[in-house]
């Protein structure tokens, strides 16, 4: 269910009864690691998912009863991605904001603008605010990257290194290559995958490692590990008593 906010913090959390079709989004969003953050024509927020509010204090945090990201650079990004979605008569836009954390893999953080039915089912709110944990998600294997894209195998280990939480440099690093050839590689792969920046790219990894890897992709979060990373193998018996299966959404 929907939480609303009252105040400036979490500690003014009260839980509301919402409608069913905003329970049902909600519910969904957060079966798949992902949170939704509701925001006013002001920016104000008027409504968080549970999957959302566990991403508090771990890289975003509230502030004056708006979405706050701990870094100033990443903060005004994370600013100007919410004031765009709310401008009217501004066309959708594709923008990500990452939100890097010390610990874990990346937040990706996407917004848009709600049509006048979503608007009248959420009221006060005019945007969604998307949230993607990637420490809860399935990464491809460069063999899958290979297939559906034609990367090659450095560039397939360099994407999915990225997609794992790691800077070009450190990417560079870990797959034992120059600055200058991840920098090659990664032009590449915005080539061959139809993408521009490195944030787009580590979206579109995420979305294509969760349908790819056919299981539920909730599980406790692990720490990025060397690479390439198998989709995990799950009893059917077991599946069978949890969560049903779930359709992962663009993010």
């Amino acid at each position: 269910m929907l939480r609303t906010i009252s105040g400036l913090g979490r500690n003014h959390l009260m839980v509301v009864p919402a409608a069913a079709r905003a329970t049902a989004l909600c519910e969904l969003l957060g079966l798949m690691g992902t949170g939704a953050v509701l925001v006013d024509a002001a920016g104000g927020i008027v409504g968080m998912s549970a999957a959302a509010e566990a991403c508090l204090d771990q890289g975003l945090m509230i502030r004056n009863r708006r979405l706050a990201a701990e870094h100033p650079r990443t903060h005004r990004a994370l600013t100007g991605l919410i004031d765009k979605a709310l401008e009217r008569d501004r066309a959708p836009t594709d923008e990500t904001v990452i939100v890097e954390r010390h610990t874990a893999r990346p937040l990706i953080v996407r917004a848009f603008a709600l049509d006048r039915r979503a608007q009248s089912l959420f009221h006060p709110a005019r945007a969604m605010v998307v949230v993607v944990d990637a420490a809860r998600v399935t990464l491809p294997t460069e063999q899958q990257l290979s297939s559906i894209f034609g990367l090659s195998r450095g560039e397939a280990r360099l994407a999915t290194r990225l997609a794992a939480g790691d800077n070009l440099a450190t990417a560079a690093q870990n797959c034992g290559i120059s600055y200058e050839t991840a920098r090659k590689r990664v032009k590449g792969a915005f080539a061959k995958t139809d993408t521009r920046r490195q944030a787009e790219l580590v979206a579109l990894l995420i979305s294509i490692g969760s349908i790819a890897a056919g299981v539920d992709p909730v599980r406790r979060p692990r720490p990025a590990s060397p690479l390439p990373i198998e989709p995990a193998i799950v009893d059917p018996h077991k599946q069978a008593k949890t969560a049903s299966p779930t359709v992962w959404p663009s993010v």
